[in-house]
């Protein structure tokens, strides 16, 4: 690890070759530094953390390897995950000549795992070909874009927290198995998730403006599990968008507080686990025996929804606390506040209790 290193460039001896056999790195707190050291030459890295290089505006052929071009880039890395740059706007590939199409980076040609996270002003990254990438995270990295000649062939796990993302759908159509959605805009549900036709989960977090699920989001029959938390105006489930899901096993219902009830139709048929927490109003409607609900979901083999006055989580909630407080500076900062304000206070009157 390398910590908290004051300067504002990394000595010569970072990257070189007598770190050959260093196979995990940690980059954490170097403010000051401009620059990303040339740790691509190193031969067996697998694993590599950036975190807190404030003063990093873009990322180029010095992270590579600079004019050195003995081995491939990365050529073993399987895991990066870079993490609070906030002046860092744009990824550049290394010198796409030396691939082996024109354009086309050589860098990368193993890494399974990418993770970005509050990365806020980053918008460009370019001519990047990661034909390994199997799991992609984005997290608060509200202004990242990707070319439309990304080549993402592998990828099946796609995380967006506080990110666009609807060029990584269309990308991932055939190949995305799991998604993670949380806190984005609505919009990128109603683009069609139906079109990800190998989409087997399906989690949905935070998404404000959802008063109808699925209502106008048109889900893949694919799907085997969904799980929807914090739609805090969520009001009601619409049988007729639920019932195609014809190999749906798992629902998982989590923080939806203002939801009412269980559809007059009931759930797909094909539920073998239902789970309902922090949503008092239908948790009381779904209690065995005296609950309105629950002759529609009683056939479920496996039902867990226990009484709401027990069922209050601390870290479910200071958890979706977390996440919305870390993205204050977004664009939507005054809703962002207000959330916090009234989380806040809920968690008051309940401890008080």
């Amino acid at each position: 690890m390398i910590k908290g290193f004051r300067g504002n460039s990394f000595p010569n001896w970072v990257g070189d070759s007598s770190y050959s056999n260093l196979v995990s790195l940690v980059l954490r707190g170097c403010k000051y530094c401009t620059y990303l050291p040339p740790v691509g030459q190193l031969p067996l890295l697998e694993t590599l953390w950036i975190n807190g290089f404030h003063s990093v505006v873009s990322v180029g052929a010095e992270f590579y390897g600079g004019s050195c071009k003995s081995i491939q880039p990365f050529q073993s890395l399987k895991r990066l995950d870079i993490s609070h740059m906030p002046r860092w706007e744009e990824w550049i590939s290394d010198d796409p000549s030396h691939g082996e199409r024109q354009g086309r980076s050589r860098a990368f040609p193993v890494l399974e795992h990418l993770g970005l996270d509050s990365c806020r002003e980053l918008s460009r990254v370019n001519h990047l070909f990661l034909p390994s990438l199997i799991e992609l995270e984005l997290r608060i990295c509200p202004n990242v874009t990707f070319p439309i000649d990304l080549s993402l062939p592998s990828l099946a796990e796609l995380t967006l927290i506080n990110c666009p993302g609807q060029e990584l759908l269309q990308l991932g159509a055939s190949t995305i198995r799991k998604l993670s959605i949380g806190y984005c805009s609505s919009l990128l549900l109603y683009w069609g998730l139906d079109k990800l036709c190998s989409l087997s989960s399906l989690k949905l977090v935070g998404i404000k403006d959802v008063e109808c699920f699925p209502g106008r989001i048109s889900l893949p029959s694919s799907l085997t599990g969904i799980t929807i938390s914090d739609l805090r105006n969520l009001k009601s489930l619409d049988y007729n968008g639920l019932h195609h899901l014809t190999s749906l096993k798992q629902l998982s219902i989590l923080s939806c507080r203002k939801l009412q009830c269980i559809p007059e139709e009931g759930l797909p048929s094909s539920l073998s686990f239902l789970e309902i927490h922090r949503c008092p109003v239908l948790q009381r409607r779904c209690q065995p025996g005296a609950g309105e609900d629950w002759p529609k979901i009683s056939r479920i083999p496996q039902i867990d929804i226990p009484p709401p006055e027990t069922d209050f989580d601390p870290d479910a909630e200071v958890h979706s606390l977390v996440y919305q407080t870390r993205s204050l500076l977004s664009s939507d900062w005054r809703g962002h506040l207000q959330f916090v304000h009234r989380t806040l206070a809920e968690l008051a009157v309940t401890f008080k209790e």
